[in-house]
């Protein structure tokens, strides 16, 4: 029985942060492994819950506090998140 109501609550906080939440409010979190030297693909459930507002970019924030405009692109059916300062430039620690 509680695991049922732990469902519950998983499922209106779920429900709540995508259909309620202030749109600058929504983040994700990535674990960075294999060559993002240029690029970094935002993770399907993101985009899927996102309802086509990510077309035009958006603001990377890092730990330090630093914003970085980043631009979106799409490849196949997979979006991702591309450099949008210099395209020489590539993901360092954070830091284009």
């Amino acid at each position: 029985m509680v695991e049922k109501r732990c469902e519950k609550c998983r499922e209106w906080q779920e429900h709540y942060y995508w259909e309620h939440m202030d749109v600058s409010k929504i983040r994700f979190f990535k674990l960075m492994t294999g060559d993002f030297a240029h690029r970094i693909s935002i993770p399907e459930k993101f985009v899927k819950n996102s309802s086509g507002q990510i077309t035009e970019g958006a603001d990377m924030k890092t730990l330090s506090g630093e914003t970085w405009p980043i631009g979106v692109t799409k490849n196949a059916d997979e979006l991702f998140f591309v450099l949008d300062i210099d395209p020489n430039s590539s993901w360092v620690l954070g830091t284009p």
